[in-house]
């Protein structure tokens, strides 16, 4: 999808509310030195986990699709995984950043 439209969808669900309705299934975490949220995007149309290390600027580390028990697992896998190494290097599988 590109920028564009991904965009468009983005500000058109925050506008008509899809955006609030889509959070209400939310996963999120936080961590000493990371907040990790999990929830299904309006602008791409999937679940994914951001981790916004404290002061800096999220990172969508994964995608999932529609899935929504492998976002649950992939959550817990990056909470786990930043708990045992919160140096963990993080990186950004989207093809832009806002």
């Amino acid at each position: 999808m590109g920028n564009v439209t991904s965009l468009k969808k983005a500000l058109i669900g925050k506008m008509n509310g899809e955006v609030q309705n889509a959070r209400k299934d939310a996963l999120t975490t936080e961590l000493e030195t990371h907040t990790v949220d999990t929830c299904f995007t309006i602008d791409t149309g999937e679940w994914e986990t951001g981790i916004e290390p404290k002061g800096k600027k999220w990172v969508i580390v994964e995608q999932y699709g529609e899935d929504k028990q492998k976002a649950t697992e992939g959550h817990n896998k990056w909470i786990k995984l930043l708990k045992k190494n919160p140096e963990t290097k993080l990186k950004d599988v989207m093809e832009f950043g806002f």
